[in-house]
């Protein structure tokens, strides 16, 4: 570009030169003209020797005149022949410009190109080099999960086994609870037919006989769930209440008696029904009258109870030694609540098995 700029400033130039010696020749051929014409006329005029120096002087004007004249002319054309050899190399230099512009603009267009192809390779290194990050972080990720996976399915399946051995013993467990409970109630259902049977051949009628059994499976349930004793206790209590001559009616009325000497005492419930009932034998307190019997029950259970809790004996031991003294306590016209009484205090000198007959007689 500058090159260019440059050959057209010096062709400039060249043509102002020229139309400047192109002007100065032709004021030379303008001053020639008039300078021939003032020497013909001069010639005329002067054609004496007094004026043939001075037409001689302007014949040398004239011919330094053309002289001059014919410098400027080879001056001119050796302008003109510069300018044509400028023109030839203005054309070669403007060649060569426009070979440098396509040269230059290949250039750009090769330099954009490998720039294009370098981001292409940058963008593709990065989509790839991305793209196998984005994989191995899959991949990584995915192990990771699987082997969590793996990791909570052990688990679950060690819970599973857990849960199934411990199944395998509530199961064992609950099927031994069932089966007992099965043959409890098959055990407590036999009982009160017993019982029904039982109070049938003691003189009750059937149906007053069935409907008190029924009360009394009420009745235990209930006991059983407010004193904690079994079902199958209480069904024997009651069995052994209707052995010892209970009706059913004073078996019903009775039961509460039994289960509260035996919370207050301490003891277990079927040696307070045991010994107690026997002691009520043994004193005469027995009665046909439910009423009567129901506190005849409550006051042998309460002395004996207070008795045992004053003393280093127990329903059990009372029971034994009674066996031994009722009746003769009885026939000395001594109450229970005296006789349970002597036999605590046996019992605190460690001389309650010498509690005979004998000695009580004595």
């Amino acid at each position: 570009m500058a090159g260019s700029l440059q050959s057209e400033d010096i062709s400039l130039q060249i043509k102002a030169n020229l139309e400047v010696f192109s002007k100065i020749d032709e004021q030379f051929d303008k001053l020639k003209a008039k300078t021939r014409e003032v020497s013909e006329l001069t010639g005329n005029m002067f054609s004496s020797s007094k004026f043939s120096g001075m037409s001689r002087s302007l014949n040398t004007i004239n011919n330094r005149f053309d002289s001059s004249t014919n410098n400027v002319k080879q001056l001119r054309g050796e302008l003109t022949s510069l300018q044509s050899a400028f023109d030839r190399n203005k054309s070669q230099l403007e060649g060569l410009s426009n070979a440098q512009k396509e040269y230059a603009n290949s250039s750009r267009t090769a330099t954009r190109a490998v720039q294009a192809n370098q981001s292409a390779v940058q963008r593709f290194s990065r989509t790839r080099t991305d793209d196998v990050t984005r994989s191995y972080t899959k991949t990584t990720s995915a192990s990771q999960k699987m082997g969590n996976a793996s990791q909570r399915l052990s688990e679950t399946g060690s819970k599973f086994i857990r849960t199934g051995q411990s199944m395998a013993v509530t199961s064992t467990v609950i099927g031994a609870a069932m089966l007992k409970g099965a043959n409890d109630a098959v055990k407590l259902q036999n009982q009160y037919r017993v019982i029904t049977n039982l109070a049938t051949y003691g003189g009750e009628k059937q149906a007053e006989a069935q409907r008190n059994v029924n009360k009394m499976q009420a009745q235990g349930t209930n006991y059983s769930v407010k004193y904690g004793v079994a079902q199958t206790k209480l069904s024997a209590g009651y069995e052994e209440l209707i052995r010892r001559g209970y009706s059913t009616n004073q078996a019903l009325s009775t039961q509460k008696t039994f289960l509260q000497g035996a919370l207050a005492s301490g003891d277990d419930y079927t040696d307070v029904v045991h010994n107690a009932t026997a002691a009520l034998e043994g004193f005469g307190l027995k009665s046909n009258n439910t009423t009567v019997m129901a506190r005849n029950t409550k006051t042998a259970v309460n002395q004996m109870a207070y008795a045992a809790d004053l003393t280093a004996t127990n329903f059990q031991g009372m029971g034994d030694a009674l066996r031994y003294v009722a009746a003769t306590g009885r026939s000395a016209n001594q109450s229970l609540s005296m006789t349970t009484s002597a036999i605590g205090i046996l019992s605190n000198n460690g001389l309650w098995k010498l509690a005979s007959q004998s000695e009580m007689a004595a």
